[in-house]
């Protein structure tokens, strides 16, 4: 049985991280460890981080927790210090195999500390997002990120990748390594599927079409919000936006009535409240490598409406779980919208589909991909 010592260096991404790790915690086929590293301020006992993970507490001596220090400039400077107390716990445990399972900022440059291990890196971005950053926040975002995430691109031998789409690029851009493909995991934590809080922003609102995620130029959310202010039928329709970041976009706030825009940290205990109350999902993004949130959608059983772009529509079963319309066409975008809304049966049709045969987020099919790709 292969020892593999998952590495999280990205608190952001915990979600994915714990959809990754708690099925590889549960597997027969290898013996997992995990390093996950957290904020300064996170106040959850290791107690805590397991449950959320869901890992058994006989398991606890598997995983490692590590404290970033407090400030970014802080956080890089203590990089190579950190990574060599993961390196350490591996050695300690006799770990064959490394898994940096996070976009990494810090193992750039401290590649070597892991030379007697076999290293695998999640690539979840090939190319990156648009974002629109003045210039000075732009270059930081490249040379400490971008550059970075690609470098160890180049220079890691085994990659792998959450999209069909991207694993075909990667192959051909890099014939001589090995790349490697499983299901996005999904991102449904014990904290949603209890979640009782209430958003306080949709206290007496319901059947409403929802956007959830982060705020950012490459999801559309420009040309859905003029769509549902100018649209005929749509701005008679209400439209949630739900998330933190910057609304790049011009607001009409005198005839945005039918629009609510909620741009803070939703917590996952707010989830329930926020996706049982809505009719369906809306993912209108531009471009996409893959996406996790529509796993949320899905648990809730919200038809998807989104765009017919790589990456994004392997997660969307066309006329089963969702519709898909040409990205851009902002007419067909209204249309299908407009059809999910009101033709008979067809909203309860694919609830009905997503409850009893959604292939996708399976954990099993996940576990059975991780098995095969360390054996």
């Amino acid at each position: 049985m292969r020892k593999v010592l998952f590495v999280c260096t990205v608190p952001a991404l915990e979600s994915y991280s714990i959809g990754v790790i708690k099925v590889a915690f549960k597997s027969s086929e290898i013996d997992a460890y995990a390093s996950i590293m957290v904020n300064s301020d996170d106040q959850r006992s290791k107690d805590d981080i397991l449950k959320s993970y869901q890992i058994n507490s006989d398991k606890s001596a598997n995983v490692q927790l590590i404290k970033f220090p407090e400030g970014k400039f802080m956080r890089i400077m203590a990089g190579k210090h950190l990574l060599k107390e993961v390196e350490k716990f591996g050695r300690l445990h006799g770990v064959n195999d490394i898994h940096f399972i996070s976009q990494d900022v810090i193992l750039h440059q401290n590649l070597k500390t892991f030379s007697g291990y076999r290293i695998f890196y999640t690539v979840h971005d090939l190319v990156p997002h648009q974002a629109r950053l003045p210039m000075l926040q732009r270059l930081k975002h490249y040379y400490f990120r971008i550059r970075k995430d690609q470098g160890l691109v180049k220079k890691i031998a085994n990659l792998v990748t959450n999209s069909h789409h991207q694993k075909l690029t990667l192959e051909a851009l890099y014939p001589d390594k090995k790349i490697f493909f499983h299901e996005m995991p999904g991102l449904i934590t014990p904290e949603i599927i209890h979640g009782t809080a209430k958003v306080p922003e949709l206290i007496g609102v319901e059947g409403y079409i929802l956007f959830f995620g982060r705020i950012e130029v490459y999801k559309g959310l420009e040309m859905l919000y003029n769509k549902f202010v100018n649209d005929p039928f749509l701005s008679k329709v209400k439209l949630v936006i739900a998330g933190r970041g910057s609304v790049y976009f011009n607001r009409d706030l005198n005839r945005e009535q039918n629009i609510t825009i909620i741009n803070r940290f939703i917590a996952d205990e707010e989830i329930n409240d926020l996706f049982e109350k809505a009719s369906l999902f809306i993912m209108p993004y531009l471009s996409s490598t893959q996406s996790a949130v529509s796993s949320l959608a899905y648990h809730f059983n919200l038809p998807i409406v989104a765009t017919n772009i790589p990456g994004l529509n392997e997660s969307i079963s066309e006329g089963e779980t969702g519709l898909l319309y040409d990205v851009g066409d902002e007419d067909k975008m209204a249309e299908v919208i407009e059809k999910m809304l009101t033709q008979p049966g067809l909203l309860e049709k694919l609830r009905e589909n997503i409850a009893l045969n959604n292939p996708f987020y399976n954990q099993d099919v996940l576990q059975q991909q991780l098995d095969q790709i360390y054996c």
